[in-house]
């Protein structure tokens, strides 16, 4: 599994009153001092409030220091923030998806990757993680046998009478084998529902190549028509 861990370069300006602090959280959160990169990201926050950055490196000291509900929290919060770029919010959405994924919540971590890629289709960790989070589910679906003594009420008497009890296990019997038949039908239908949701994911995946070849090739014509004005233009622009 692979957790994005953006290097800022300049994409946001943090006051000189919160570098400190921040500096102090990047050299803990490099030495793996999580719980002591929390403590430090967290008293830069409380001079910047709502800094993308500083939320951002937030969440991924949470996400190390295995506190999910709080990296998910930080990340949803910074969801919140206004003037976001679509790379940027592609990446925060990534992060996400891991932080679920590690929670073995895989339709929550499967959206998340949805996202990332409806905003960057070119981001390759988040179509390989999209896949094994579909993969993990696929593995974990066919699980919910765990009922099967539930519907045994002449079980516990089953010594203590005679012919009425004969006829309690022969109802008994005939209700279990019906419930069986009942859950057999369902664990069916939910199969098939993982199995529709997989392919409209990989429709989607399909759906958002042929979108940015699409654009691509949009791009490219813009180009050429571009250099033919130019060139009948009769001067050079700068």
């Amino acid at each position: 599994m692979r957790l994005f861990i953006l290097i800022w370069g300049g994409l946001f300006i943090v006051p000189l009153m919160a570098q400190d602090e921040l500096l102090r959280g990047n050299k803990e959160y490099e030495n793996q001092n999580f719980d002591k990169a929390i403590e430090w990201y967290e008293k830069a926050l409380q001079k910047k409030p709502g800094s993308p950055e500083i939320l951002f490196k937030l969440g991924n000291a949470y996400y190390r220091g295995e506190k999910y509900d709080k990296s998910i929290e930080t990340f949803q919060k910074l969801l919140e923030t206004s003037n976001l770029s679509r790379e940027f919010l592609s990446k925060v959405h990534y992060n996400l998806g891991n932080v679920f994924l590690k929670q073995k919540n895989y339709d929550e971590a499967i959206q998340r990757y949805i996202t990332s890629l409806r905003l960057n289709p070119n981001d390759e960790d988040a179509r390989y993680n999209l896949t094994y989070a579909l993969k993990m589910r696929k593995k974990n679906s066919g699980s919910g046998g765990n009922n099967k003594n539930k519907n045994n009420p002449s079980s516990k008497n089953q010594n203590s009478q005679s012919n009425k009890n004969n006829q309690n296990n022969q109802k008994s019997q005939q209700d279990k084998q019906n419930q069986q038949k009942d859950n057999k039908a369902k664990s069916q239908d939910q199969q098939n529902q993982q199995n529709l949701s997989d392919r409209q994911v990989e429709q989607l995946l399909q759906g958002l190549r042929t979108n940015d070849k699409n654009t691509q090739q949009q791009l490219q014509k813009i180009r050429l028509n571009n250099e033919e004005n130019k060139s009948h233009a009769g001067y050079k622009d700068w």
